[in-house]
């Protein structure tokens, strides 16, 4: 459990720097580059109407409205990608409990104590408890990263072409950010497989043959049931590495599309 703090510490850390750098790279950069070159360059192209972009009050008047929106999107993210963190760190330690019961379960058999039974009732009770957390876990979220999943797609092939064709080098950080996303999701749900074999194996080392016929039929459905792992999902694919190297196949693919249309 402790490690799962501490991993959980890092994670978040690394999540809060790793919003920090991108909106500093993406709202510091323009405007050093327009200080030093007298081109009025703003992070994201995009202009209020009525300001003049050629004054610096239109310049300052647009720059302070992309920094704003700029801190709203970044804050607005980090919020939804921490707390599902913590979600997940939960379920990890979760994991991690029923793995230290089956460790205690396996030397009361050794020890050939009575209260075998109740002991395993209890860890498939817990068990339990942790699928349907789960459950809930992929049923709020798929949606939400199926849908974004999608508009980072997009974004990072418009990105990609700007960088390319429109010389938006700034745009370059907002790729990263994107990426970074899409990472994010993608890790965490290869982090809970790997938890998940990990509970398998703990399960295969009880020595259920020292146990009744009553108490190995439950830890073989225990076992079946831990064969069958939950994992989050884009509702159509799993948030796994597999899918973030798919999904990045699919955007270089639209990208060198877009590329040979636009030149033909």
């Amino acid at each position: 459990m402790m490690d799962n703090l501490f991993i959980m510490h890092v994670i978040v850390k690394t999540i809060f720097i790793s919003y920090s750098v991108a909106y500093v790279v993406m709202v510091s950069l323009p405007l050093v580059f327009s200080m030093a070159t007298g081109q009025k360059i703003l992070p994201f192209g995009f202009r209020m109407p009525y300001f003049d972009q050629t004054t610096w009050f239109g310049y300052n008047s647009n720059y302070a409205l992309h920094f704003v929106l700029s801190l709203y999107v970044l804050s607005e993210g980090m919020g939804p990608d921490s707390m599902f963190m913590v979600l997940m760190m939960n379920s990890f330690t979760q994991i991690d409990l029923l793995k230290s019961s089956l460790q205690e379960l396996s030397e009361k058999i050794n020890k050939k104590e009575l209260n075998i039974g109740n002991s395993l009732k209890h860890i498939i009770n817990r068990h339990q408890e942790h699928l349907r957390y789960l459950q809930t876990i992929e049923a709020v979220y798929r949606i939400f990263y199926f849908v974004s999943f999608v508009s980072f797609g997009a974004n990072l092939v418009l990105s990609l072409y700007a960088v390319v064709k429109l010389s938006w080098y700034q745009g370059l950080a907002f790729m990263f950010f994107i990426s970074y996303e899409l990472l994010f999701s993608c890790f965490t749900g290869t982090l809970l497989a790997i938890k998940s074999e990990q509970l398998q194996r703990a399960i295969y080392d009880v020595p259920w043959h020292k146990m009744s016929t009553v108490n190995q039929r439950k830890i073989r459905f225990l076992l079946e049931a831990s064969q069958k792992p939950l994992s989050l999902t884009l509702i159509f694919y799993r948030t796994d590495m597999p899918t973030f190297l798919k999904m990045y196949k699919t955007i270089y693919s639209i990208f060198t599309m877009l590329l040979t249309v636009r030149e033909d």
